[in-house]
């Protein structure tokens, strides 16, 4: 009996936490819908706000916020990353550009609780007041809007120039 193993024909793309914070963003893992329950709670959406919940507060990943591109949707994340969906993909930009700035991080990190392994809870920041948009609003989400798309696209431009120097390498290896 041959038992075969989950891939991009039979299962959801999963990536950790912390695997956000790799540029080369490569899928190693994958989650079959039959032996995950409420798999959909897993999966991502282009434009979800990725929120990294658990671990220190010294320059860790704690609070480290994403925003899911292209290169995303469509793929399960680990329970250590707070989704956070809006009604407006422009209200998810404006809040991805605020939470990335110095001050909101700062802030982030005081939410954190628990002392081993600080974390922030999703009702935390559920709480959390973000500034309504202002004559900068759109400005923002244009420039967010083109770094989302610039940084989606250059992934997949890294991944094709990566095969193409592993086939080359193949070659090289056959002769």
């Amino acid at each position: 009996m041959r038992i075969l193993g989950l891939s991009k024909d039979n299962g959801y793309p999963f990536m950790t936490g912390s695997e956000l914070t790799k540029f080369n963003l490569r899928y190693y893992r994958w989650l079959s819908p039959k032996g995950v329950k409420d798999i959909r709670d897993y999966i991502v959406k282009k434009g979800t706000l990725l929120l990294y919940k658990s671990g220190t507060t010294d320059g860790g990943i704690l609070g480290n916020v994403f925003i899911a591109d292209e290169k995303l949707d469509g793929c399960c994340l680990s329970d250590h990353v707070i989704r956070i969906v809006f009604n407006d993909v422009r209200m998810a930009y404006w809040a991805f550009a605020f939470f990335r700035s110095k001050g909101a991080k700062k802030m982030l990190l005081r939410l954190a609780t628990g002392t081993m392994i600080p974390f922030i809870t999703p009702e935390r920041i559920a709480e959390t007041l973000i500034p309504s948009p202002d004559e900068n609003f759109e400005r923002i989400v244009s420039l967010i809007e083109k770094y989302v798309d610039f940084n989606s696209r250059s992934k997949f431009l890294e991944e094709e120039a990566i095969s193409m120097v592993e086939a080359e390498i193949e070659k090289w290896n056959k002769h």
